[in-house]
């Protein structure tokens, strides 16, 4: 992930819808194994215990192991954004997008998350954005204010 990003514009805009449908199938996938996971473990421990358990297996589950994975994964894409924006300053924003989004459990949820919060931190500028308007758009540019 440390090569810059640079293709024809049709390749990279095929590429970037293909992730963006990959990651929003992901979503929905990950929320149900996750659910179909804890369903599992509850029926063995009934299973070795004989015993049956007095609350549902959702309301009992923990932190999910997907949610631990994907807090770090977030982090990274946090991370890498800040990064990207020190060094090129300025950038499309399907352009980093489609950098983020190649990180396993990383959503495009999260990348406008990342921008808001930089924007409220007062490190970044969305050249495109409407006063009002609150989603980054494909076309719109990222300029950094983070200071070196």
């Amino acid at each position: 992930m440390s090569e810059v990003w640079r293709c024809f514009p049709d390749f990279c805009h095929g590429l970037l819808k293909g992730l963006r449908e990959f990651r929003r199938v992901e979503k929905k996938a990950v929320e149900e194994q996750e659910r179909v996971r804890s369903v599992a473990k509850q029926q063995r421990r009934v299973e070795r215990s004989g015993q049956r358990e007095l609350y549902d297996a959702d309301v009992l589950a923990g932190p999910a192991s997907f949610e631990v994975e994907r807090a770090g994964q977030r982090r990274a894409a946090d991370s890498a954004l800040r990064k990207r924006l020190l060094c090129d300053r300025r950038i499309k924003f399907e352009d980093v997008l489609g950098q983020l989004l190649e990180m396993p459990l990383v959503w495009e949820s999260d990348v406008q998350e990342f921008s808001k919060n930089m924007r409220l931190e007062g490190k970044l500028e969305v050249i495109g954005l409407q006063p009002r308007e609150r989603t980054v758009k494909d076309g719109y540019m990222l300029v950094s204010k983070i200071q070196m």
